[in-house]
């Protein structure tokens, strides 16, 4: 979820190996806007001010990051943020998570 409360990323999982990113636009009726379907690989998101980060293993064994605008989700207009480390494995945790540390 966004600081401002706005806006929520989720990512239902129906398969191991597969799943889908939704942003969902919480201040108004809209519908649940999907950011990736039907691609196997696994996603995350979280969101920073007018941003979507996105992680995910596709292309990336050992991860990577993408970053695109809210109003911006398609896969054409994603921007790498962090490429894959082959080195290094990327995880995405939440706040609370990384604060508790």
């Amino acid at each position: 979820m966004s600081e401002d409360g706005r806006y929520a990323a989720f990512c239902p999982r129906p398969h191991v190996g597969l799943n889908e990113l939704y942003l969902q636009r919480l201040d108004s009726a809209g519908p649940m806007r999907p950011v990736t379907a039907d691609v196997a690989a696994t996603y995350s998101g979280a969101i920073v001010d007018s941003l979507l980060l996105i992680m995910t293993d596709a292309g990336a064994p050992m991860g990577m990051v993408y970053v695109t605008n809210l109003d911006r989700l398609a896969r054409q207009d994603w921007r790498v943020f962090a490429p894959e480390q082959h080195d290094a494995r990327l995880s995405m945790s939440s706040r609370s998570a990384a604060a508790s540390t």
